[in-house]
């Protein structure tokens, strides 16, 4: 089974993974084209060298970082050229660019490989989003819609989303992976002493913008009576904010940002905490829409709290706590019953990693991945499907 993924983000290591998993798995013969430079979170990344177990091919992007809007300068052709596909995996919205250029000159000279694209969308009608049913993107989308055999989904709500804006092909979840192996439990007692972290770390690990609402996290732990240490790990424009914050509220000697972690090193940090909060807040242009951070701190058995907003709850399950987005005194009430409860704590912990190992492993993604490929092929994918760890 000849496969071409492509993936605008592939060049991160972190989102390679999945294809070094997929690589492995009998009958898979792979090629992963992505952009020579990427821009993701305002740093350019890299494709990088090529990998045993699968073919990697590069081409020159436009509106690098504009992920509905960029589109490849070179090697559409090349790559289609060079893999023949049975299976074109777009790791792509259908209304973007890029899935628009592979969709055409696909279907064109190779129409009987089949196509499946990837969503994230969880955005209803009323959002601030680029979107538009009767625009470009709408247009776009109509297009890829009427040629793709099927589509992944990230999430219930993105399944939902997919539906009403007319696609009925079939639909699988799923989600984003995570390697246990590297994402696990380690004593870190001597880490935390040296770094005087105190009795109770609460983490936050991401960007800090507004959406990710490390304000309201700021806010519920101002009146904690309890040894508590903020360790924040990732920046970002709300960093100043946070740092006069806790200025303001006598709490600096309390807070610990690091900056520049990369993803290797992100499990180490994660194994100071005592618990993890993702606190996401739904904007005009954005709700959380998977929660990456979330299922790399369940294989790594550390409690979690996160808000309500978009796909948090699906993620975490009855592995972790969920409060209204924007509620600083749930949030903060959540945060005492946990210092208060070391059992509740081992027990969440236990089922994060259950969780992770059932359903977010690289290998389990790939899998499903797999599963996809050859029901399309074979003409047995079903039409409808509920994702597996929302039930």
């Amino acid at each position: 089974m000849r496969i071409l993924c492509v993936d605008h983000v592939g060049g991160i290591d972190v989102f390679r993974e999945r294809y070094r998993v997929l690589s492995t798995l009998p009958g898979v013969d792979l090629t992963l084209f992505v952009p020579e430079t990427w821009i993701e979170n305002g740093r350019t990344v890299r494709a990088g060298a090529a990998e045993p177990g699968y073919r990697l091919i590069t081409g020159r992007a436009g509106f690098r970082g504009y992920e509905n809007r960029g589109f490849f300068y070179t090697g559409v052709l090349r790559a289609l050229r060079s893999a023949r596909p049975d299976v074109l995996h777009l790791m792509e919205e259908p209304y973007s660019v890029m899935a628009l250029e592979f969709v055409s000159l696909c279907r064109r000279r190779f129409p009987d490989t089949r196509i499946v694209f990837y969503t994230f969308d969880n955005l209803t009608p009323g959002f601030h989003y680029p979107y538009r049913p009767s625009g470009f993107y709408g247009r776009v989308q109509r297009y890829v819609h009427a040629r793709s055999a099927a589509a992944m989904a990230a999430s219930g709500e993105a399944r939902e989303i997919l539906r009403s804006r007319g696609f009925g092909g079939p639909v699988r979840h799923v989600p984003f992976g995570v390697d246990p192996a590297r994402f696990r439990r380690r004593d870190a007692s001597g880490e935390r002493r040296a770094q005087n972290l105190g009795e109770f770390v609460v983490g936050f690990v991401g960007r800090l913008i507004p959406a990710k609402g490390a304000d309201v996290l700021a806010e519920a732990l101002a009146d904690l009576k309890m040894d508590w240490t903020l360790l924040v790990v990732g920046g970002g424009p709300e960093a100043a904010a946070l740092k006069s914050c806790a200025a303001s509220g006598g709490w600096s000697h309390r807070l610990r940002i690091r900056t520049g972690v990369s993803h290797a090193d992100v499990a180490d940090w994660m194994n100071l905490m005592d618990v993890l909060v993702l606190p996401s807040r739904t904007t005009r242009g954005w709700k959380e829409q998977f929660g990456r951070v979330l299922v790399e701190a369940m294989a790594c058995e550390v409690p979690m709290i996160g808000s309500d907003s978009g796909a948090i709850p699906e993620v975490i399950g009855d592995a972790g706590i969920v409060v209204p987005e924007g509620n600083a005194e749930a949030l903060a009430r959540a945060l005492r019953d946990l210092y208060g409860d070391p059992p509740r704590c081992a027990q969440l912990a236990r089922a994060g990693r259950d969780r992770v190992l059932r359903y977010f492993t690289w290998q389990r993604v790939a899998e499903m991945c797999k599963a996809i490929y050859d029901g399309m092929l074979d003409g047995t994918l079903d039409t409808e499907e509920v994702a597996p760890w929302s039930t």
